[in-house]
């Protein structure tokens, strides 16, 4: 089919949906037929008895067909698979190129109408005379059939049907009957009853060849079975006559008189018979065709040419979800198409009776009886176009209330415990929640209810209304309430005694200790029988107690420990009978231990002594419980009236005090004041001390060594140690003389913060000078140097081997030994120390360049190596031969030793041969072992 609409576009198409208009053809607009989905071919009439035959596409817009002879300008078209017909009025039948033409056939009729395309069976149109042609194939000569169709000139309705392979062909006649039929070219017979028609469609109705006929008068006439006499009329809005109609199966298209397009409603119960205006969609005033449920095309006679698609389902909105049983019940649905097509409803419910309310020729209102103990039922609403259906369940329910019942006590107890209710409901069909309400304020929700009595009551014989309300989930009224009378048993619990808190008895003392708040809230209400107070523990520590009437009565005992009373109590009506006590009150009180009071009386005495610039004694105290008391000694030291020190001390016990500027000698005065708890007593005493000169010293300090790191400033801490016997009252003052740069130069006390600037390696082997101010007042001053040195971790790994020489070289060998840097800054000044047997100083080399080499015992010193960062270096020597071929290699800084290796024996490298380097330092080895053998032969 594509192959054959591969043709330019006119027109543009709109975008598929419903209605829209393909192009306009030129000319008188004719006829139109729909012979695929979304393809339509078009005829209109010219001058000079010419027309035009048109193709139009929902995807080519509208093209020039063909060129056709003839006064009717009428054309029929159909449609087989890749293979599209057309007969024109100029007596021939056009096929298009997928029947592999275009081919033109010529038929024994002028003024082709209706074709069923490639089949090869026609319906021509020619003056008054229809005739009915067939050919066995399309490539044969048709011929016409037998017999033709007698009709007035002004009649053009005409139509072809097939069903189960035999054609049934139909005209409309301007006289009575006005419909004619032949059955695969048999003998045209009319249709009695049917009024004289303009036009007619045929087209297949449960299976029955049917017609559809528009008559003079602008009705319709629907036959069911073209072969029977049966005829109905179909209902029309009033006031609307039909021009041109269309139909198949349940999808029909008219147009009228006034240019509004009607539908069917599809009701396949009764096909056709009532037709209402489409809600969306254009005014139809032409030709119109439909070639199934969801295509349909009309030709306007502006020469519009329009295609409609069916692509919406149905839809609609229950009106009420209620019903009655057992009485019917009225439901309807608003019910619509988004493309205007009419919707046809039906009803569903298992055993339920639908009965239509007559107003709804839709099926869009019905009454419906329910069985009458249904409380809800499933109705199933279908709502159908011709084409599509939207099926909605919808579950509907009654409002048949039951009763409502409240079950629960009718008699409490005044701080009793919680009673339960319960509500419930006695049938019906309507649910319904609960919510509860009591005269003394209390509230629920839920089928159960807990409610508390009130904690007391002081009338004797009052009740409290318990209400339940239930809340109708549909129906009117909305609530329903049921309520119970509750008789409440009088009192209630007393009040819980409260105690005064924080309470503290004084020792030697006997105090009642009682509640002090009210002991019930019904106490002055007539017939109240009072309350008694019901100890249930007692704890009295060391104390002395005994229960009287409303409280306890505590006496302390003789000691130097304090004690507490601690007690729990409750309050219980006289006479109570349901177990109602108070809540438990708590009586705690700290008695006082019995001991004598610390004032100016006390024996309180000071002993002072003078020592090297210090005063010290110790402190003497007679009283009661002092293992239990917080006392202490306050020590000052007086010069001239004027405090100069001060400090608290345990007492009775050892002090001591440094006099600033005592090392010079003196004469002070002690005084010892007695506190307790942190407070003065009013205790004092004083006793005047004289002390001698004391020469001050500068002691040594606790760490004489700070570990330097490569890349961090690290803090070491020394600190000045004391002199014994030296003056003890002294100042310290401290400068760096001498050394690397320290964070901090100077400052003030015995603690020096050793820190370098810098993070560097060169520092190591320094030593940091300082120098110790320590002064004792006056002329009492003494000034000394320290020293601290600078030493790290050892970061030079060390390694020996040998270079083997080549063959002739026979005696001695090359030792190599290899110093790799583990740290991250470039270090030089290195002192490297080479222990072996025969080693020959003048074949060192470092690197690749010559070393100078000192001769130090049996040890080759080599100075100012430098290592880079994270680097190594090698450094390779001549030995003799000689049977301790093992050496010793240590590293050093400023005499720092950063790495090493003791004793190495030498090993070999694995090498094959030796290098140049090796030869070279073989043969000036051996040049300078003969030169010494030569200098140590006599002459």
């Amino acid at each position: 089919m594509r192959r054959w609409l591969a043709i330019a576009s006119l027109l543009p198409c709109l975008a598929l949906a419903d209605w829209r208009q393909l192009g306009t053809v030129s000319g008188t607009p004719a006829d139109i037929v729909v012979v695929d989905a979304g393809l339509v071919v078009t005829s209109s009439s010219g001058t000079n008895g010419t027309a035009t035959a048109w193709l139009a596409s929902s995807d080519g817009g509208v093209q020039q067909l063909a060129t056709l002879t003839g006064a009717s300008g009428y054309v029929g078209a159909g449609f087989d698979g890749q293979c599209l017909s057309a007969l024109t009025p100029s007596s021939s039948l056009e096929f298009s190129s997928g029947c592999g033409g275009p081919v033109t056939i010529g038929v024994n009729s002028a003024g082709a109408y209706r074709s069923l395309g490639a089949r090869g069976v026609a319906v021509t149109f020619s003056g008054s005379i229809a005739s009915f042609v067939s050919a066995a194939d399309i490539a044969t000569t048709w011929s016409a059939q037998p017999p033709t169709f007698t009709q007035q000139a002004t009649a053009r309705g005409l139509g072809l049907v097939n069903l189960a392979g035999i054609d049934f062909a139909t005209t409309a006649v301007t006289g009575v009957p006005g419909i004619r039929v032949s059955v695969d070219g048999g003998a045209p017979f009319s249709v009695a009853g049917v009024p004289a028609s303009t036009d007619v469609v045929p087209f297949s109705m449960n299976g029955s060849p049917a017609a559809l006929a528009v008559t003079s008068a602008g009705a319709l006439v629907l036959v069911p079975d073209v072969r029977a006499t049966t005829i109905a009329t179909p209902t029309l809005p009033a006031g609307l006559s039909a021009r041109r109609v269309a139909m198949a199966g349940t999808n029909g298209l008219a147009s009228t008189t006034t240019g509004i397009a009607l539908s069917p409603i599809p009701d396949t119960a009764n096909v056709g018979l009532s037709w209402v205006p489409r809600t969306a969609g254009p005014g139809l005033d032409g030709r119109v065709h439909c070639l199934d449920a969801r295509w349909c095309a009309a030709l306007l006679t502006s020469g519009a040419v329009l295609l409609y698609e069916n692509v919406h389902a149905p839809r609609f909105e229950l009106s009420a979800t209620t019903m009655t049983p057992g009485v019917p019940s009225h439901f309807s649905v608003d019910a619509g198409d988004d493309d205007g097509d009419p919707v046809f409803v039906t009803w569903s419910s298992p055993g339920a009776v639908v009965t239509s309310d007559g107003g709804a020729p839709n099926g869009s209102s019905v009454d419906i009886t329910f069985p009458a103990t249904s409380c809800t039922a499933v109705l199933e609403v279908t709502a159908r176009d011709s084409l599509f259906s939207t099926t909605l369940p919808v579950t509907v329910s009654s409002e048949r209330r039951g009763g409502v019942e409240l079950t629960g006590p009718s008699s409490a107890i005044a701080g009793g415990p919680a009673i339960s209710f319960s509500a419930a409901l006695d049938g019906g069909c309507v649910s319904a929640t609960f919510t509860w309400s009591t005269t003394d304020g209390g509230a629920g929700a839920g089928a159960q209810f807990e409610w508390t009595p009130p904690a007391t009551s002081c009338t004797p014989g009052a009740d409290v209304l318990v209400t339940a309300t239930a809340t109708w989930s549909a129906g009117a009224p909305t609530t329903t309430q049921v309520s119970r009378v509750v008789t409440i048993e009088p009192w209630g619990a007393p009040e819980a005694p409260v105690f005064p808190s924080g309470a503290v008895q004084d020792g030697g003392a006997a105090v009642v200790w009682s509640p002090s708040n009210g002991e019930h809230v019904c106490v002055a209400a007539a017939g109240f029988p009072g309350t008694v107070l019901v100890w249930e523990s007692i704890d009295a520590g060391a104390a002395q107690i005994e229960i009287v009437d409303g409280g306890l009565r505590i006496e302390a005992a003789s000691s130097c420990e304090a004690t507490r009373v601690e007690g729990t109590a409750y309050r219980v009506v006289v006479g109570e009978q349901f177990g109602r006590r108070s809540a438990s009150g708590s009586l705690a009180v700290d008695v006082l231990p019995s001991r004598e009071p610390l004032d100016a009386n006390a024996m309180f005495a000071v002993v002072a002594n003078a020592g090297a610039g210090v005063a010290e004694g110790t402190t003497t105290l007679t009283a009661s419980c002092l293992e239990q008391r917080d006392v202490e000694a306050r020590i000052s030291v007086l010069e001239a009236s004027t405090e100069i020190t001060s400090n608290t001390f345990a007492t009775p016990g050892g002090w001591s005090l440094p006099i600033p500027g005592g090392c010079a000698g003196g004469t002070y005065e002690v005084v010892a004041q007695l506190l307790e708890d942190g407070q003065l007593t009013g205790a004092e005493a004083r006793q005047t001390i004289s002390t001698m000169a004391a020469p001050v010293e500068v002691g040594v300090l606790d760490v004489t060594e700070a570990r330097v790191e490569c890349g961090a400033t690290p803090i070491t801490t020394v600190t000045l140690q004391p002199v014994d016997g030296a003056c003890a009252s002294t100042s310290v003052a401290w400068r760096a003389l001498a050394g690397p740069a320290l964070s901090s130069s100077s400052g003030s006390g015995s603690t020096v913060p050793i820190q370098l600037v810098s993070g560097e390696l060169a520092s190591v082997g320094q030593v940091v000078e300082l120098e110790f101010t320590v002064s004792g007042g006056g002329t009492n001053v003494k000034t000394e140097t320290r020293g601290v040195k600078l030493v790290t971790d050892p970061f030079v790994d060390v390694s020996v081997r040998e270079e083997p020489l080549l063959a002739q070289q026979e005696q001695g060998r090359v030792v190599v030994i290899s110093l790799s840097n583990r740290t991250a800054c470039t270090v030089e000044g290195l002192t490297v120390s080479l222990e072996g047997r025969r080693l020959v100083a003048e074949s060192l080399h470092v690197g690749e360049a010559r070393a100078l080499a000192e001769q130090r015992d049996a040890a080759l010193v080599v100075r100012d190596v430098a290592l880079p960062a994270a680097g190594s270096i090698e450094l390779r020597v001549f030995q003799g031969p000689s049977l301790d071929g093992s050496v010793s290699v240590s590293v050093s800084m400023n005499d720092v030793v950063v790495g090493e290796q003791r004793a190495a024996p030498v090993r070999e490298c694995g090498c094959s041969g030796a290098g140049g380097g090796v030869t070279a330092l073989w043969l000036l080895a051996t040049a300078l072992l003969r030169r010494r053998k030569q200098a140590m032969t006599p002459s």
